[in-house]
């Protein structure tokens, strides 16, 4: 019983999650940004389905990061997977770093014409980007806003670089500050366990 009861509460706690998390992406879809990098349905259904798997991550911390018991220069390997949810409106990802946990949800904004994701973290911080398609295996991205547990905001743009493949990727950004300290090259590494 206690087996099916903690099912029942998982469930019921990741079904609230993904009904609160996607309130909010309506609700922030309900301003028109013409400043922003736009994007079709159809790139992202093609990013989705890219992204859906498991993926092992190395990952080499940009900054000491509130929450995490981490330094500026640690290597770690992350664990993430990404689902399609709500019959493929929406994509969301969980991604383990450490003793962080984080979690979001990617879907596409209509009026803004844009992939836009928002995510939760364990430690504290959220963040809301938008995602657009550049070429064959290379997605933009932009950060819109996001704060950490301490209140510094993120800022900054990169890129997500696919090989031909698609059994791995590089999230790469030069730009990205937390508060006005500019922070060190990203250079995350995605290798992917499932196909």
């Amino acid at each position: 019983m206690t087996t099916e009861k903690n099912k029942t509460i998982k469930a019921m706690s990741k079904l609230l999650y993904t009904i609160l998390t996607i309130g909010m992406l309506c609700t922030l879809q309900g301003r028109a940004d013409h400043h922003i990098k736009k994007s079709t349905v159809k790139d992202f259904e093609e990013f989705s389905k890219i992204l859906e798997g498991r993926w092992l991550v190395d990952i080499v911390f940009i900054t000491d990061w509130p929450g995490l018991d981490r330094k500026k220069g640690d290597k770690i390997i992350g664990y993430t997977e990404f689902e399609r949810i709500l019959d493929g409106t929406a994509l969301e990802w969980t991604h383990y770093a450490a003793e962080g946990k984080f979690r979001a949800v990617f879907t596409w904004d209509a009026i803004n014409s844009t992939i836009r994701s928002f995510l939760f973290g364990a430690n504290g911080m959220l963040w809301q980007k938008t995602w657009w398609k550049e070429k064959e295996g290379v997605y933009g991205w932009e950060t819109q806003a996001s704060y950490q547990r301490d209140g510094r905001q993120l800022t900054g743009s990169g890129k997500m670089i696919f090989e031909k493949d698609l059994k791995s990727m590089k999230w790469s950004s030069k730009n990205m500050k937390m508060g006005t300290q500019k922070l060190d090259e990203l250079r995350d590494v995605f290798k992917k366990v499932t196909p």
